[in-house]
């Protein structure tokens, strides 16, 4: 009970006292750091199609080359919508994607297999 007296007397002090501890624990806690989503960005070299998953896989070169997924549903495209063509400059996010889940399934033989990929487009803007 006293020291619910104290707290009543001296709120202005105490409130200052909690504050200062929350925001200094707050800054020692590490945060790891997320890859959710990525950047990427180059020269289109080759679009193909996905014959079993019906998208589009897109390898795109230097900078940050690597071979991406267009999904028409879940896709945004902004500017010239040149994602479709090789040649173009693309830059955009993309999440990552584990091998065995892939989102591009190529028609092989008698069955479907998964194409390796980088990740699946989320956002992408081309040039002309």
């Amino acid at each position: 009970m006293k020291f619910l007296s104290w707290v009543n007397k001296h709120r202005i002090l105490s409130s200052f006292t909690i504050a200062f501890f929350l925001i200094g624990f707050s800054f020692g806690f590490k945060v790891k750091e997320s890859q959710a989503l990525l950047g990427f960005g180059g020269n289109i070299y080759y679009v193909g199609y996905c014959t079993c998953s019906e998208n589009l896989f897109v390898v795109v070169g230097a900078p940050s080359p690597g071979v991406y997924v267009y999904n028409a549903e879940s896709t945004i495209v902004d500017m010239w919508y040149m994602i479709f063509y090789e040649g173009p400059w693309v830059l955009g996010t993309y999440f990552p994607t584990i091998y065995p889940v892939s989102a591009c399934w190529e028609y092989v033989g008698v069955s479907c297999a998964p194409v390796p990929t980088s990740g699946v487009i989320l956002e992408v803007g081309t040039s002309l």
